[in-house]
């Protein structure tokens, strides 16, 4: 499986676009931008899928229909009081569901699932004069100009939980292990159908899904 890389981009994102199997993250609210060697799209909340790889991302409706069937339902967010720069009506989301072996999901027997939304330190601030000013001296540097502007806060870390129902066929009598963000099991059991519910006030990192 190639990786999905994430940059940020300035501009038009499609003009930047080089690297194959390449997701990009525009800067414009809700959008998308994916390159796949094959296809190029620029959508808000869109779909991307190839053979053993789903990748949704953008401003989330309660539920979502990939092409091939597979159903996201019920997508809701538990935002954390005092989360800077998150509005309680804003629903961002980024979903993947990926195989680990190489094969079209229907036929895979190692398959990773995750949806997740923000993160940020509590008191985290973006002075945005100092980051404007920055950008000047580092020449459209963002990543420098903003560790220059930020106050950077502390713990804890404020994340955005996400719940969501997924639901497919091929599901059904897979093993389903939560991890959360230090990558410790919390949750394993067989899926009895086909669906995989996970709530938005669990620590879910990733879902490992395993036939055997």
């Amino acid at each position: 499986m190639n990786p999905l890389l994430i940059d940020w981009l300035h501009g038009n994102p499609t003009s930047a676009m080089s690297e194959e199997d390449t997701v990009y993250c525009a800067q414009r609210p809700g959008e998308l931008a994916i390159r796949d060697g094959v296809a190029q799209l620029l959508v808000p909340f869109q779909s991307y899928r190839r053979d053993g790889k789903v990748l949704v991302a953008g401003f989330a409706p309660e539920n979502f229909q990939f092409k091939s069937g597979e159903k996201l339902q019920d997508i809701t967010l538990n935002i954390p009081d005092c989360t800077p720069y998150v509005r309680k009506d804003e629903r961002f989301v980024c979903f993947a569901l990926c195989s680990q072996d190489d094969k079209p999901l229907a036929d895979s027997s190692d398959i990773v699932a995750m949806a997740v939304s923000t993160s940020w330190n509590t008191g985290f601030k973006l002075d945005p004069d100092k980051f404007d000013a920055e950008m000047k001296i580092t020449h459209g540097h963002g990543p420098k100009s903003a560790a220059n502007a930020i106050v950077p806060g502390t713990k804890p870390v404020l994340v955005t939980r996400v719940g969501w129902t997924l639901d497919a066929p091929w599901l059904t009598g897979m093993t389903a292990e939560r991890y959360d963000f230090s990558l410790k099991a919390y949750r394993t059991g067989k899926l009895d159908g086909p669906s995989l519910h996970v709530s938005a006030e669990e620590p879910l990192f990733f879902v490992e899904l395993k036939r055997q």
